[in-house]
């Protein structure tokens, strides 16, 4: 029996409350790497189609062609066909075929072209073309494609002969037959359209803005990576190093903006951090600014691929929101997070 001057208060745990600021994910741009489909031709010696079958292609990308993009980038993959005599079926775990026979980069007349279908979406056509000497009187069944012409595990895709039907099929070629591959392949890149991002700056924290992809840095005479995927692939394998531009004039940030005023920016080379293994991700190394450079105020921060162009245009460009721009002064260094560049 409890006491009457005996009072029992429960205790109240109330929930932890914690408050973080939210803030938009760090400045990056995407890729996706994706065959469409591949027609196969096999070519008589008066150069005529003698038999024909389109096939789209059953796996996308190997996951091999994902590891190699660090260090071959996106449609080069696709310079070399590869054909061979295995059965096995495809799946995305493969590296190279069953039985290679033979490779090639040559087109046999034809000129591979490269297309924008929409937004944002290139798409590349690989013509190569096997001679007699390399597959007449082969039955072949297998092919894959490679940015490599060693042969070895180094293919971006791999599949079977089909028919029209998509069913698998023997190829087999007489003695003075040639063969040609028409390949298409798709790289879709962004943001091309500006969006919500973050960049950290050493000793001020995260600063809020838009980031866009641009598609071109120089038109006119120069026309130079007018087609982005060059661009980005170079970014990908750490081919030139990056230039880093440093703008003082806002813009109106845009995909299709054609070149960018030389007056108001500053450019400087820049660097990589190596390659992760298996992380589909190359980060630009931050970006180191003494006492006596980019003194003003910075309103947005680019990149293109190679320092060695003349001028500073951007491939890919951050501008900072109203309110969020930084003043740099003649006592202060800067450091700025690098870019990212991510794919699948």
């Amino acid at each position: 029996m409890q006491r009457p001057d005996l009072i029992i208060t429960p205790k109240i745990i109330l929930p932890r409350l914690v408050v973080r600021e939210r803030i938009p994910p760090p400045a990056k741009v995407g890729m996706t790497l994706e065959p469409q489909t591949m027609h196969w031709q096999i070519i008589g010696p008066d150069g005529r189609v003698v038999r024909e079958a389109d096939q789209a292609c059953h796996n996308l990308v190997l996951d091999n062609a994902k590891e190699l993009v660090a260090t071959l980038g996106l449609f080069e993959q696709s310079e070399w066909a590869v054909i061979g005599t295995g059965s096995t079926a495809p799946n995305p775990s493969q590296t190279g075929l069953v039985n290679e026979r033979a490779r090639t980069n040559q087109t046999g007349g034809p000129t591979d072209s490269t297309t924008e279908v929409s937004t944002g979406v290139w798409e590349i056509t690989r013509y190569r073309q096997f001679t007699a000497a390399q597959v007449g009187g082969q039955n072949l069944t297998e092919w894959g494609f490679s940015g490599s012409g060693t042969a070895g595990n180094n293919l971006m895709s791999r599949e079977l002969f089909r028919d029209g039907s998509n069913n698998p099929v023997t190829l087999t070629l007489d003695s003075d037959q040639q063969l040609r591959l028409i390949y298409k392949v798709r790289v879709t890149v962004g943001p091309t359209t500006p969006q919500t991002a973050s960049m950290n700056i050493t000793g001020i924290g995260n600063r809020t803005g838009q980031f866009v992809l641009q598609q071109r840095i120089i038109t006119g005479a120069h026309g130079y990576n007018a087609n982005p995927v060059q661009g980005l692939s170079s970014f990908a394998r750490a081919a030139n190093p990056p230039k880093w531009i440093y703008g003082f004039q806002r813009r109106t940030l845009g995909y299709g903006d054609a070149f960018w005023d030389i007056n108001n920016m500053v450019d400087f080379a820049g660097a990589y951090e190596a390659y992760t293994a298996n992380s589909q991700n190359r980060k630009m190394s931050p970006a180191v600014r003494s006492v006596t450079e980019v003194n003003g105020t910075i309103v947005g921060i680019g990149m293109n691929e190679n320092h060695a162009i003349t001028g500073p245009y951007p491939r890919m460009y951050f501008q900072f929101d109203v309110g969020q721009e930084i003043t740099k002064d003649n006592l202060h260094e800067l450091t700025i997070a690098g870019f990212e560049i991510s794919w699948t």
